[in-house]
């Protein structure tokens, strides 16, 4: 073989008038916390954010879910078939959580944590799934999700692919994921998570394409 050509042209071509059609922001049904617990809830988060890192992003979430605010969000781009970027400018939800996986080549994932939307919305989540690593190994730590749309756009089946690297000297690793819809093509571009994590893996680096189920609890 002397020549190899890729044709990109599928992907790289964005329909930005596709775009702009509004998005429902209604998600699975809620349930309401009382006139207690959700005080309750939002001052622990409160006071543990004054003295952890961790808990003070999570405090981001629930005050994105308090605010209801819209976020302005843009692209650019031309016409595209394989791929389509987000139909709302503007309504984005939040999930962090614990991210933990096992992989030999084939693997398996579990997520689980808070998320919260300027719909508005503030609830709990849990996701599992599996896919395949350039690699072997386990791996635990924290990930944070950014999705553009409504919680059901990050509620239900996506898939994501994935890079991973371990920090040299640290013992700690870093991840980044581009997540998309499950049903296509199109595929829906929903939004990327990095994460950081610690564990055991045979090679410093890796890519994985994993499919995934996430599940929403709505407590506001």
């Amino acid at each position: 073989m002397d020549r190899l050509r890729v044709d990109v042209s599928r992907i790289v071509r964005l329909d930005v008038a596709r775009y702009k059609q509004a998005v429902s922001p209604k998600g699975p049904p809620r349930r309401q916390l009382g006139s207690i617990e959700r005080p309750a809830l939002t001052t622990a988060i409160s006071a543990a954010a004054r003295v952890s890192s961790t808990a003070r992003l999570l405090k981001e979430v629930t005050e994105l879910a308090d605010a209801a605010r819209r976020i302005p969000v843009s692209f650019v781009g031309g016409p595209a078939r394989m791929f389509t970027m987000p139909r709302s400018l503007s309504v984005v939800t939040i999930g962090i959580g614990s991210s933990s996986s096992a992989f030999a080549v084939i693997g398996v994932s579990f997520g689980a944590g808070l998320y919260g939307s300027n719909t508005p919305e503030l609830g709990v989540y849990d996701s599992y799934g599996g896919g395949i690593w350039t690699n072997a190994g386990v791996s635990g730590g924290l990930a944070v999700s950014y999705v553009f749309g409504p919680p059901s756009a990050f509620g239900g089946m996506s898939w994501s692919i994935a890079v991973g690297a371990d920090i040299p000297g640290v013992g700690i690793g870093v991840s980044a994921a581009l997540m998309f819809g499950a049903s296509g093509p199109p595929y829906d571009f929903l939004g990327y998570t990095v994460g950081i994590s610690a564990g055991i893996s045979v090679l410093p680096a890796d890519v994985s394409f994993q499919v995934s189920n996430t599940r929403l609890l709505p407590l506001t």
